[in-house]
């Protein structure tokens, strides 16, 4: 059990549509306390400048400043999307939990609020890194445990009874057994057709893998990288975070193996984190 604290915690109110900044109002706040699990921010690619200032000195091994307090904060008045969570450090927005991980967590943020808490956790910057001319892009993750982990941290903390239920989505069906899964199932890969699907969760020396990496990467193992999951697919990759999306339906109709990114780059030889 990761356990939490329970202190006064900076939480950003989202700004009113005529103010240019956040105005920041001292409230009771919920801490998770860090653990293994790591959340990827998105968005992070946007605001590079608010990280750099937040990360301090580079060095050829990252950021000066990796270590931070994040507060989560829902965006019900979001134009795009109203089940939004902005993620902000020091008051700054720095990115947003994914489509998928705000519908995971959403919930939790509106019972903890509804007792006039707001959500903090551990944050690390990854990248950052300055070698001569060459700079990494900086991103974020959280570390937080699964929603039903906060359940019962929260429970166990006297925050929420036992009766409370949370109304979390339902479990994504198990993947058919045409999964791959494990590095030594998947054989020689060259030559094989791949695809790509979902945001990546891997880091490579602390710098996060962008699509465009992930594709050079693939190719440089002699590879063939598709756009699309066709039929001329033989392995569609899934980040994590991915979710059931349009390729993953494709790969199912047509019965193409899959495989967790991570397990396909190590597969590959690729150190990730």
């Amino acid at each position: 059990m990761m356990g939490f604290l329970r202190r006064l915690l900076g939480v950003p109110e989202p700004p009113a549509p005529e103010a240019s900044e956040p105005k920041i109002r001292r409230m009771p706040g919920v801490i998770f306390d860090r653990s293994p699990s790591r959340v990827a921010v998105v968005g992070e690619s946007f605001r590079q400048d608010t990280l750099d200032a937040l990360g301090g000195h580079r060095s050829d091994r990252g950021v000066e400043r990796a270590q931070h307090m994040a507060a989560l904060i829902p965006e019900p008045d979001n134009p795009v999307d109203p089940a939004a969570i902005s993620v902000q450090i020091e008051g700054r927005l720095v990115g947003y939990l994914s489509h998928t991980d705000a519908r995971a967590y959403g919930p939790i943020l509106d019972l903890v609020r509804a007792k006039g808490y707001g959500v903090g956790c551990h944050a690390s910057l990854l990248g950052g890194w300055e070698r001569g001319p060459d700079r990494g892009s900086i991103g974020v993750v959280l570390h937080i445990g699964s929603p039903p982990e906060l359940m019962a941290e929260l429970r166990d903390g006297g925050l929420l009874s036992e009766s409370v239920a949370l109304g979390l989505p339902e479990p994504e069906p198990p993947l058919p057994a045409t999964t791959l899964t494990a590095p030594g199932d998947l054989g020689d890969l060259v030559g094989r057709n791949v695809c790509f699907t979902g945001e990546s969760v891997c880091t490579v020396g602390g710098v996060p893998l962008s699509r465009p990496t992930q594709e050079v990467l693939a190719a440089n193992a002699g590879l063939h990288v598709l756009p699309r999951a066709t039929k001329k697919l033989d392995l569609l990759v899934v980040s994590p975070l991915a979710g059931h999306t349009g390729k993953v339906a494709k790969a199912e109709e047509y019965g193409i193996p899959r495989v967790d990114e991570p397990a396909f780059w190590r597969a590959l030889g690729v150190r990730i984190d």
